[in-house]
């Protein structure tokens, strides 16, 4: 897409806080909040638990390309951070409704 934004790859939880393109970074506590990684050493999937949810919010007049999202939600921050740095950042083509609202 050419509105795709050229982003630079996040390493830590404090580089996505203050990347340009995000809003905010939110942890809620989650008991229990069951999810599944990919042993590829065993070919098999792990159960794995979390107390924790991450969302990540984008600013606004931007979106996930690809999912046309504009936030992300997983259960640990090496996995938000995996997820920001695989996905592709777009200006948002609903832009002017998104900022409609807001008024």
């Amino acid at each position: 897409m050419e509105n795709t934004i050229k982003q630079k790859k996040v390493r830590t939880l404090k580089d996505l806080q203050n990347h340009p393109l995000v809003e905010s970074v939110v942890r809620d506590d989650e008991e229990d909040n069951v999810y599944f990684e990919y042993d590829f050493k065993n070919k098999k999937t792990i159960e794995k638990v979390s107390q924790y949810q991450y969302w990540l919010y984008l600013k606004v007049g931007y979106w996930f390309e690809c999912d046309e999202v504009t936030s992300l939600a997983e259960p640990t921050a090496k996995l938000l951070i995996e997820a920001f740095n695989d996905k592709q950042i777009s200006l948002d083509p609903r832009e002017g409704w998104r900022l409609e609202e807001q008024a």
